[in-house]
């Protein structure tokens, strides 16, 4: 008895040869992408480590610090929601969408002028060193062209172009790196001035502005698609439902992540602080590579959900954060200490016990991202929020209990256990939820989900989008 002959579906269906390749251009554009930016911006921090005072350097990550607090209301109100809708429901109205998104990008622009203004403000007024208040002020216009870049880079991801990302990532550090160094090695950068943290975020602020400007001159987005009524109301219901979450759990994000240090600065010193700094160091690198590749995973998600996939595509990433972290780990292990005495010039070598801890961040780092994206998909902000807060509950309390985080072994501790109380609840509500919404999946091959593939300045698939839409 013969076997069926192909359907049209079968023959066009990509095989998984193709899938693997697929997500292996898009992974390796999305590090580049990564790489150049969070590259640019380490060299630059070691850069003004060395050229300003204590105190500057001080003010300059303060300022900084709170600029990532404010960030959490753009990114939830705006980027991360384009993620999840941008590839989903105006998936045919990009341009518009994107003209939209970049109106409200300047609308929070003035609120943070506004608030960060006032933070700055205030910090005079309280009599702190003057170079906190001028660095509040500085990034209070910085944060424009900062958080530009971090919209418009976000945007090739929703049609899986994360070459034009990297693209702008490049010209982002020859422009940031490049003003820095010629600031500094002129003498203009590093007298001991409170102006010298202006004048370091100010660069920073012009170069993301110049990337971010170059993104959407790139994409044709420039000037903006005129108003449309009817996608701005529902773009904005969309992202208010979704983001008010999203807002909410960027917070606890933002807790999780420096509430360790921050306690370690006030009950170790600042000392044990910079010490944990200097072992943090070393995850950066597969910290930053799985942020990115979270960015790729969200609209991946998404289509993998709507083919009813949904369950292979979440194992599937699972394993490949548990590779990727397992064998970036097991590096550090092996050539930590070396790399500790080295960079470090043996300033911090009595922290080589520690490094275990490090190399299992990355670990836990990874599979969270994993978990994040996949809920983002299904756009279950609410259940995000919930998972942030049992996992925070689980671990910080108890710590207050037994009298906080006071060495930088403890504060990598709490790290992880952060991570792992995340994973777990976000874990049983992804396989639940998966269990419920989809349908039982067939055999077939489909351990990745599928990743569009560009042609040229388009983007075959199934929703092929008219000629004139860029970004498509």
């Amino acid at each position: 008895m013969s076997a069926a002959p192909a359907t049209v579906a079968d023959r066009e269906a990509p095989s998984r040869a193709a899938r693997v390749m697929g997500w292996a251009r898009k992974g390796a554009w999305s590090i580049l992408d990564q790489g150049l930016f969070a590259g640019a911006n380490f060299v630059v921090n070691v850069l003004l480590a060395r050229w300003l005072t204590p105190e500057a350097y001080g003010a300059y990550t303060v300022a900084f610090t709170v600029f990532l607090l404010f960030s959490t209301v753009h990114q939830g109100l705006l980027t991360e929601p384009m993620l999840v809708f941008g590839p989903g429901k105006f998936k045919r109205r990009l341009p518009t969408y994107f003209s939209t998104l970049l109106r409200a990008h300047g609308s929070v622009f003035v609120v943070g002028l506004a608030a960060l203004g006032m933070g700055a403000l205030i910090a005079w007024a309280l009599g702190t060193p003057p170079a906190l208040a001028v660095g509040l002020l500085a990034i209070a216009f910085a944060q424009g062209g900062i958080l530009l870049t971090w919209i418009t880079r976000s945007m090739p991801y929703v049609t899986f172009e994360p070459q034009r990302s990297a693209e702008a990532g490049a010209i982002y550090a020859v422009l940031l790196l490049g003003g820095i160094a010629v600031l500094g090695v002129s003498g203009m950068l590093g007298d001991g001035s409170a102006w010298d943290v202006a004048i370091a975020i100010g660069v920073m602020g012009l170069a993301g502005l110049a990337a971010g400007a170059w993104l959407l001159r790139r994409a044709g987005l420039l000037p903006l698609a005129p108003r449309d009524p009817e996608i701005a109301s529902e773009a904005f219901v969309s992202h208010r439902t979704y983001g008010s979450w999203a807002v909410a759990t960027g917070g606890l994000d933002w807790v999780a992540g420096y509430l360790p240090v921050m306690w370690l600065s006030v009950a170790g010193g600042l000392a044990e602080a910079g010490g944990l700094r200097a072992l943090y160091n070393f995850a950066l690198p597969a910290v930053h590579v799985f942020q990115v590749l979270g960015t790729l995973m969200v609209p991946t998600f998404v289509r993998a959900l709507q083919a009813g996939r949904g369950g292979r595509a979440l194992g599937a990433f699972v394993g490949l954060a548990a590779v990727l972290a397992g064998g970036y780990g097991a590096v550090l292990l092996f050539a930590g200490g070396p790399l500790l005495t080295f960079i470090y010039g043996g300033t911090y070598d009595a922290y080589a016990a520690d490094l275990w801890a490090v190399a299992l961040v990355p670990l836990g780092v990874g599979v969270v991202v994993v978990l994040l994206s996949c809920l983002r998909a299904m756009e279950r902000p609410r259940q995000l929020f919930q998972a942030r807060t049992a996992a925070l509950a689980l671990t910080i309390l108890p710590l207050a209990v037994l009298g906080g985080v006071t060495t930088a072994r403890a504060a990598l501790l709490t790290m992880l256990a952060i991570s792992a109380a995340s994973a777990l609840v976000m874990g049983f509500d992804a396989v639940r939820s998966l269990g419920r919404a989809l349908p039982p999946e067939s055999g077939g091959d489909h351990d990745l989900p599928e990743v569009p593939v560009p042609t040229g300045d388009r983007q075959t698939g199934e929703t092929p989008e008219p000629a004139s839409e860029p970004w498509t």
